[in-house]
């Protein structure tokens, strides 16, 4: 069978296993009510955030990160055409981000070199080419959550897997631009703290990496297998009970993440069989439609118009049902400019 036809026989398949389903799939809409059901007044809603939403201000995504740190650990920034060359190994081998990471993490600590160069050297990647004053729509409304005009608690926390500190700059700033205290929030990295009642915690479970200041023990980052490693052997490590107590007890936003991390996918799994029947999907997340003109086929193996549409509604199913299955419903969007208009929605 030619390679067009084998993925007409994926379509067939598909288009099948949908006609006879018989769980219903939620519309944008009831999916935006069951979430405003999840989190009534006696349900704090926890955000929880992915590489997503730093990318609008500059902050490079993984792949550009990963080449640009390993320019850097190869010591060879000047050579020629080494940009295109990381570029390339990534395109052509597709390494595992965690393997890549541990690959630079331990070059770097070879030779000598300074304490904490690991971390130092992905903060001056991370905020290289940042511009923390863009206008954003969706930290607009981020921050009517965290501001809310009737003074209620919508949050109960912010999970975090950025190392940047765009969200508590933006937080400074609607609190200077408003005039209202800045004592809203705290970051939480490093390790677990006390904080004041009615204050919102920012957990950076995989580490914090402020632009200013002096890197300490307490801003190491999860960036690598050796550090992915140990989020999954120390069972007690703050970061893993806190996102284990929000999965369990309190309905989250995922936004800005693709639910690929394999901790946070343990997690969620254990919270969700812990949880009872009624309340072990009422979490969510925020996904884009597949563009099928976006969608690379072998050359010669071109699928038309119908085709292209049936194969990204088949790789959505894929991942709905997976989410679905980590206890998170999806809330589909056409772009990420849809965004903000989902969370607006939530709150009125």
């Amino acid at each position: 069978m030619s390679y067009r036809k084998e993925i007409q026989e994926l379509i067939r398949i598909y288009e099948k296993r949908i006609s006879n389903r018989s769980d219903k799939l939620l519309s944008k809409r009831e999916s935006i009510d069951s979430l405003k059901k999840a989190f009534s007044s006696d349900k704090q809603l926890v955000l929880v955030l992915g590489a997503g939403v730093s990318i609008e201000f500059g902050v490079p995504g993984w792949d550009l990160l990963l080449q640009e740190l390993m320019i850097g650990s190869l010591d060879m920034s000047n050579e020629q055409n080494l940009s295109n060359f990381t570029k390339h190994l990534n395109s052509i081998f597709q390494p595992s981000p965690i393997l890549i990471g541990r690959y630079i993490a331990n070059n770097l600590k070879k030779g000598g070199k300074k304490k904490f160069e690991f971390e130092n050297r992905v903060r001056d990647t991370i905020y290289e080419k940042i511009n923390k004053e863009k206008e954003s729509l969706l930290f607009n409304q981020l921050m009517r959550y965290i501001f809310p005009e009737d003074n209620s608690s919508l949050l109960n926390s912010i999970i975090t897997y950025n190392f940047d500190d765009i969200l508590e700059y933006k937080i400074g700033k609607y609190s200077d631009d408003n005039g209202i205290s800045d004592k809203k929030t705290v970051s939480i990295y490093g390790h677990d703290k006390v904080f004041g009642k009615g204050m919102i915690p920012i957990y950076h479970v995989h580490g914090f990496l402020p632009e200013k200041g002096k890197i300490t023990e307490d801003n190491l980052i999860v960036l690598g297998e050796t550090t992915y490693h140990n989020e999954y052997h120390d069972v007690y490590k703050w970061t893993n009970l806190v996102q284990l107590e929000k999965f369990k007890y309190f309905p989250c936003l995922f936004i800005g993440s693709s639910l690929t991390d394999p901790n946070t996918r343990r997690l969620l799994d254990i919270a969700h069989k812990q949880k009872p029947e009624k309340d072990s999907k009422f979490h969510f997340i925020i996904r884009r439609r597949q563009n099928p003109d976006e969608i690379n086929l072998k050359k010669g193996n071109s699928l038309n118009k119908k085709e292209l549409t049936s194969l990204a509604k088949f790789y959505d199913t894929i991942l709905q049902d997976d989410a679905l299955s980590l206890g998170v419903n999806t809330i589909w969007v056409n772009d990420y400019s849809d965004i903000p208009e989902i969370l607006n929605n939530i709150i009125i």
